[in-house]
Parts: structure tokens; sequence; C-alpha cells
């Protein structure tokens, strides 16, 4: 079911199946998409053309009645075109609005029991009464533009203006958006600006041309935005790795894999070596020659965990015959090998690690209980497995 208003001045209840549920008026022209609260009710935003002034009105999600409705947010324009955000965890409401003439961003700190509490407003210091829509970042930092304006950070609550920057273009309706690391995306008059989470420019796309009106769409580090030309553009930094598991950014969006998240099927293998980096259960892993290659699962119900990879030699944690032992599979041979079982010391063998012919792990020794570190060294088998640190902690 969606809520949607219209220029004349009715807010729709649409159900799944396409059918109208209800429809009420609101005393003039609905630009500004709503938001929904926590009860499901509908937040919306818009011209009142009998006050006249900018405010909103919070509608029952079963009958579209008003049960809040009056908050004014500054004197009328044409139209009103800053759509509501809800802070969900503190149940705040973050809206543009023309309460000085100049523009301004308002608050309601507690829109869900106190929905006519004192309104919190910070004045934007730029020309233009027009606003953007706000964008809630990770940590409830508040983000709006403002036509012709700046960029502005706010602290939650609107306590604090953390910072404001003038972009390179213009900003018209298009509300910035917030990436899952922080970035802001910025819509202007000469493409798409990016931002951290201090303000700081970090690059700018400019070769789309101009965007007015569409916000940006961020999935999986991937950018879809509509620009002015007509056009859907999605871009992606194809160097970045920001969780450095060897694929780029742009990579994890093709993938579907999670670009914050090295190892995003949680089966110990990074999403740089992981064949099925989507499906925790497959027994598969990526050598130096990019080729997927199956490795034995072991005994049926046996767990294996821990991979260690060099070139084409697998090391890895497998517990087939009871405790925890060490196992290697090579792809040039095809074979799989036992490189340390637990009558060892009586104990698992743990978190290998491999380099070039050299294999090492923990295990702890008798007589002290000690952790160990153990080599087995793949160029020398004579010498079988060798405690390092002979029982020294």
């Amino acid at each position: 079911t969606g809520d949607i208003g219209g220029i004349s001045g009715e807010i729709l209840r649409i159900s799944p199946a396409g059918g109208e549920d209800w429809s009420t008026g609101v005393n003039g022209p609905v630009i500004a998409s709503p938001a929904l609260l926590a009860t499901g009710h509908i937040v919306v935003a818009h011209l009142d053309t009998v006050s006249p002034t900018n405010r909103y009105d919070i509608l029952d999600p079963g009958t579209g009645v008003s049960t809040f409705g009056g908050a004014n947010l500054g004197p009328a324009l044409t139209f009103f075109t800053s759509s509501p955000v809800i802070d969900s965890l503190a149940g705040s409401l973050y809206i543009g609005s023309t309460a000085t003439g100049t523009g301004t961003i308002s608050a309601v700190p507690d829109i869900i029991s106190a929905p006519g509490g004192v309104i919190s407003s910070a004045l934007l210091f730029t020309a233009g009464p027009d606003t953007t829509s706000p964008a809630l970042g990770p940590g409830g930092d508040i983000y709006i533009g403002q036509a012709g304006g700046n960029l502005t950070s706010f602290s939650p609550g609107l306590g604090t203006q953390n910072w404001a920057v003038t972009p390179s273009g213009l900003i018209s309706f298009a509300s910035p958006s917030i990436g899952a690391d922080g970035k802001i995306y910025l819509p202007t008059g000469v493409g798409l600006e990016a931002f951290d989470a201090s303000g700081n420019p970090l690059w700018q796309e400019t070769s789309i041309g101009s965007i007015a009106f569409s916000s940006p769409a961020v999935h999986n580090g991937v950018l879809y935005v509509g620009t002015d030309a007509g056009n859907l553009v999605a871009l992606a930094n194809s160097a970045n790795d920001a969780d450095g598991d060897g694929l780029s950014d742009h990579e994890e969006g093709v993938l579907g894999t999670n670009p914050l998240l090295p190892d995003t099927d949680f089966d110990d293998v990074n999403d740089g070596f992981d064949a099925f980096p989507n499906d925790g259960g497959a027994s598969l892993t990526l050598d130096t020659d990019g080729i997927a290659h199956t490795v034995p699962a072991g005994v049926q119900g046996a767990d294996q965990s821990q991979v260690a990879v060099w070139e084409d030699r697998v090391v890895y944690e497998d517990n087939r015959n009871g405790l925890t032992e060490i196992w290697l599979y090579d792809f040039a041979t095809g074979t799989e090998t036992r490189i340390a079982d637990s009558t060892i010391t009586n104990t698992p063998q743990l978190l290998p690690e491999i380099n070039g012919n050299r294999i090492v792990w923990n295990a702890r020794s008798a007589p002290s209980n000690a952790i160990d570190i153990y080599l087995y060294d793949l160029g020398n088998p004579g010498a079988g497995v060798v405690n390092l640190t002979n029982d020294v902690d």
C-alpha cells in the first residue's frame, strides 16, 4: 500500500492491487513526498492556501482523517517542495521550510508523542527560500541543500551546525543522498558532486550533465541518478575497495556483495577469493589464476574453516576426525593432504597460514598448556612438524 499526494490537494492511499483505499483533501497542492511514522501514520507537507502558510499534517493510515494539522512551516510559497524525513530511532521529523522567508530547516523532536511540540529551526545562511529534502547520515546527522546556496550539515536535533560548503554547481530541487560509508552525493548544475562526512570535496562527475530534480539512489557502492538530459546513469568508483577484500566497490555492486564487509557470506573466505561470495555453503575458492576450483568437502558434516591461500595451495581447519586438524589442498596436483593431526598435541590445531612452502598454525602443548606456533615445510617434509616456540609463553 502506498500514499501519494497530488497537485489538486488530495492525498490518496493506493492498495498493492492498484485500487484506491481512500483520498483526503489538505487545502493546497502536495508536491513533496509523504513520509511514514513507525505507527503507520502519514506525514504530509504542503501549501495551505486557506491560511496561507506552509504546514504539515498527520493522517490516520486507515481512514485518511487528520489526527494533527496546522504546524506552521512559514510563509506560503507557490509550491512546497521539501519532503519530510523521519529519524525512526530518535522519533524526530526534519523538513525544509520557509519560516524566515530565506530558507530554514526545522525539526520536531518527538513527532509521535508530541506532534505539535516546539519546532526548532536553523537558518540556512544562503540566498533563496527553497530547500531540498533533508537526508540522514548513519550517525543521525542531517544534510540539506538550498537552491542556489550551500550544502549544510547539522548534528541530530539541529543542536549545532557542523559545516556548510558551497558546491561547484547550483543546487536546484534534487536532494542529497548518503552512502552506507557516510559519503554525501549531491546533484548540482555541473553533475554529481561527492563529499565526505566532514564536508570535504571528494570528486565530481561532470560528464553526465546537470541534475536539477533527481536524487541519487545508492546500492552496494553504485550510484543511480537521472539527469536533465533524460538519461539514467549508473556510477561506481572502479578502483575503490572500501573493505579491502580484493574486489572494487564497482565489482561488489555487480556481484551483489557487501562493499563494506570483506566476507559477505561469512564462510571465512574473503570475497576476492570466493567463487561464490554470496553463498556461505559453497566450498569453492579462487587461486591466483582467477579460475574457480572445487575444494573437497571432506567427510559429510565436517566443517572446513579459517582458509588461507598461497598460489595453487589452500590450507584450512577441518574437524572430520573429531578435534580440529590442519589440511592442505593443492590445485596443481588435485591432492588433499593432512598436515597436522590432533595427536600431535591432543588439542585442536588452529588458524593456519601459508607462505610459499611454509605452513604455520597455533596449538596448545603439554605440559604448560601454552599456545605455541607450529611449522610444516612442504620443501622439507622429512623435518616433520616443528614446534617453533617450544612452550615459551
